[in-house]
């Protein structure tokens, strides 16, 4: 493809301006943001969302205050004075060298139409002319480092698992240190990424940017974790290339140059982006606009599994709708799905077989190497050139652009064709839930900052439940308390159970929440308590005696919808007791629970709430447990067109 995906390709307006975030939102967010669509004001942001931006703005003060009190010399510019006195500011802070720099605002790159506030900005080297250069810095309220679970996975990769940071004493580029065993958090690595890539090129447009093309994220770790801009580690989204990568100032300008073209064309009364469902709409300001019309196009993007880069490959191979998807044929799905990459694609094994006789061997026309490609061929049925007839060539744009492809048939044919009911997966015979003697059903709360302060048992078969919480203000010995009293509680059922020769078995739903919170407190119980049970923790994960349940129902059973425990539950029969059963606002209910502000009956209601809630969810996760294990479910592979 040629380099003009990273720019504009529409005469864009002089005054346009685009901020940091637009480049990692929803196009047509951005172009509503700039052009609101007739009659329609935005809604107000959901209050567990803006309590979450109140706790970041929180943290970053934390992290801002942190950073000051290492560095005497630094300018803190107030945000009160107007935005052009915030920019004369900051560009004489910059002139004069100053080593740290916070509530900056820099010049808008008027030939880039960017605009961008930085969180931080460091010091980095003397340019050759006698300028200083700098480095953005965003802080973010979330985790910014993955650590590694598996020595092997460092082994077999350990530039993957390699990353640099640097003490909040001594935040600069040149501080720098390698940190093995560790990467960038995977679900906001990209976003960061780009917001930095904003902030570098405004930089460079002001003569301010770095030789090297760097900068760097303060996550929850308080740890300056530095990413190189220019390094190519970034997926290209486009590339029919397998592994193909790009820079993060490669993706961000592509990015950013498309948001531009997209709110210039809707100045100029052309709409050239369109609404699809993604993980951002829960949040939009705009969604009471998209929803009603997408839910009633039946679009594809309301399938599950199919987000906002499947849905343009399905734009161009004409499907629209779940039932556009739900008609396209499933085995030619199977086969591009478990296509290995053998040097040929499926749209080139084909374009051979258009030039060969209908009796030519495929293996013929493969590269000898590639064993694994003919033996797929062959047990799919596809032995020969006049098979390959019976592909769907429909699917041939998302030759190795998607995959599980088949999966989004079935769940596009339950919705178009079942009505959303509940199927068995390909494959699944009988749905079949690991059982014990002693089987826990347990649940976690957190509250905004992401630490547990209750945690939940349902013990069976005595049905008891176990509410262990701490309402201390104090987040760090709050989780560290309410850890030790619930691992007692675990020990103790463990360690009976042992003693009586039973098995035993804990059932959650998404193990990897629960098992980080576990591992988080057993951090905070060693830092905070002197009790260090992390060893324990790490036999019990090993120990195969957690069972994540949503992993089991994934894996067996289909709905065509989403496959959050508030969706699936009601399948099994089961109500919340609160009207509004939410995790998003279970943790405005925390805020109250622990508020000095809140009046005691007001705090005591809401604590019995919580406790409500979460022993809600443990009895959930016992009824789908129990509905799995008892409830005949049809196969979704009984679903074809000629039935429908």
């Amino acid at each position: 493809m040629s380099e003009d995906r990273y720019r504009t390709r529409r005469p864009i307006p002089a005054t346009l301006r685009l901020g940091g975030h637009a480049a990692t939102r929803c196009p047509l967010r951005v172009v509503y943001e700039h052009q609101p669509p007739p009659d329609a004001t935005p809604v107000p942001t959901p209050e567990p969302t803006r309590r979450r931006m109140e706790s970041g703005t929180v943290f970053e003060a934390q992290i801002v205050d942190e950073l000051l009190s290492h560095s005497p010399a630094h300018v803190r510019i107030a945000a009160s004075p107007s935005h052009e006195q915030r920019v004369a500011r900051t560009r004489d802070a910059m002139e004069q060298g100053a080593p740290l720099i916070v509530g900056g605002c820099l010049p808008d790159d008027l030939g880039g139409h960017r605009t961008g506030q930085p969180d931080v900005l460091l010091r980095a080297e003397r340019r050759t002319d006698g300028s200083w250069a700098y480095h953005p810095v965003e802080v973010k309220h979330h985790a910014t480092l993955q650590a590694a679970q598996d020595p092997s996975q460092v082994t077999r990769n350990p530039h993957q698992w390699t990353v640099q940071t640097s003490p909040l004493r001594l935040p600069g580029w040149h501080a720098r240190r390698v940190q093995t065993g560790h990467r960038f958090a995977p679900s906001h690595r990209v976003a960061d990424w780009l917001q930095l890539a904003h902030l570098w090129r405004m930089l460079d447009a002001c003569g301010h940017a770095s030789t090297w093309k760097a900068g760097a994220v303060i996550g929850k770790e308080r740890q300056v974790v530095w990413a190189q801009l220019d390094d190519p580690t970034v997926r290209q989204t486009w590339a029919t290339e397998s592994g193909a990568a790009e820079t993060a100032l490669q993706r961000y300008d592509m990015e950013f140059s498309f948001r531009l073209d997209a709110v210039a064309a809707a100045e100029a009364g052309e709409m050239i982006v369109e609404p699809v469902n993604t993980f951002e709409c829960s949040d939009c300001p705009w969604r009471h606009v998209c929803t009603p019309k997408l839910e009633a196009e039946h679009h594809v993007s309301l399938v599950p599994g199919v987000g906002y880069r499947a849905w343009r490959v399905y734009r161009h191979m004409g499907v629209q709708s779940e039932s556009d998807l739900a008609d396209i044929d499933r085995r030619s799905a199977e086969l591009l799905d478990r296509w290995p990459p053998s040097g040929t694609t499926i749209t080139a094994l084909l374009e051979a077989g258009d030039a060969a006789a209908p009796d030519t061997a495929l293996s013929s026309l493969l590269p000898t190497h590639a064993r694994t490609a003919v033996a797929l061929l062959e047990s799919a049925g596809f032995a020969r050139v006049e098979d390959l007839a019976r592909f769907d060539r429909r699917l041939l744009p998302a030759d190795r652009w998607l995959r599980r492809i088949a999966r989004q048939i079935d769940n596009a044919r339950i919705r178009a064709w079942a009505g959303s009911s509940p199927h068995r997966a390909p494959g699944v015979t009988d749905v079949i839930v690991p059982s014990a003697d002693v089987e826990i059903d347990i649940d976690m709360e957190s509250g905004l900052d992401g630490r547990c302060y209750l945690w939940g048992a349902l013990h069976n078969p005595s049905g008891v439940y176990h509410g262990t919480a701490n309402w201390s203000q104090d987040s760090a010995m709050s989780g560290a308390h309410v850890f030790v009293d619930f691992w007692a509680l675990v020990g103790d059922w463990r360690r009976t159970a042992a003693t009586s020769g039973q098995s035993i078995a804990f059932y959650c739903w998404n193990a990897h929440a629960e098992k980080e919170a576990l591992r988080s407190g057993a951090d905070l119980a060693a830092e905070v308590l002197g009790v260090d049970v992390r060893n324990e923790v790490g036999e019990f994960f090993e120990s195969g005696q957690i069972v994540d349940l949503l992993v089991s129902f994934r894996d067996q059973v289909l709905t065509g919808q989403s496959n959050s425990l508030k969706a699936v539950a009601p399948l099994a029969g089961f109500t919340w007791e609160d009207d509004n059963p939410s995790g998003a606002d279970s943790m405005l209910w925390h805020e109250i629970a622990v508020s000095e502000r809140s009046a005691q009956p007001t705090a005591q209601q809401m604590r019995e709430r919580l406790l409500t809630y979460n022993r809600n969810d443990c009895e959930a996760t016992e009824a789908v447990r129990q509905w799995m294990r008892t409830t005949p479910l049809p196969s979704v592979l009984d679903l074809t067109l000629n039935s429908h």
